[in-house]
């Protein structure tokens, strides 16, 4: 492993130590940080327009703990970013429930394609509407 490689590693690390407070200005940061718009959010997420708007300018929106986990893993925001996120909006994963026992094994595994996750997520036998993405399901 390089420098180069170690540093973009390291990045992520210490993205997981933000001290910025909402949900929402995690995620504005976070999405500055990368550079990302809208179709960017919307190509690795699976998210729409409405989705995008949302976060970005209504600050006082509270998203479910389904697209809250859709956005960590478009992402690719590692376990403890993800629990930060989803603690931010009064949300947390169960082990109780097997769809958040599904979103933590995707989580903790690192899948970001959504098409993929939500294969898993068939093949684990978790209802459709607990699936990933709102443009898949337009």
């Amino acid at each position: 492993m390089n420098i180069t490689d170690i540093l973009a590693e390291y990045g992520k690390y210490e993205e997981s130590y933000s001290t910025t407070r909402t949900f929402h200005d995690e995620l504005k940061a976070i999405l500055l940080k990368r550079k990302w718009d809208s179709e960017n959010f919307k190509e690795r997420t699976g998210l729409d327009d409405m989705t995008f708007t949302r976060l970005t300018k209504k600050p006082d929106y509270r998203f479910s703990k389904r697209i809250i986990v859709n956005i960590c893993i478009g992402l690719g925001l590692d376990f403890r970013m993800s629990e930060q996120l989803l603690k931010l909006q009064g949300y947390s994963l169960s082990t109780k429930y097997d769809e958040d026992n599904a979103y933590s094994f995707l989580i903790e595994r690192g899948y970001t394609d959504i098409e993929d996750c939500n294969q898993i997520l068939t093949a684990l036998k978790i209802p459709p509407k607990l699936h990933l993405g709102t443009l898949s399901k337009q």
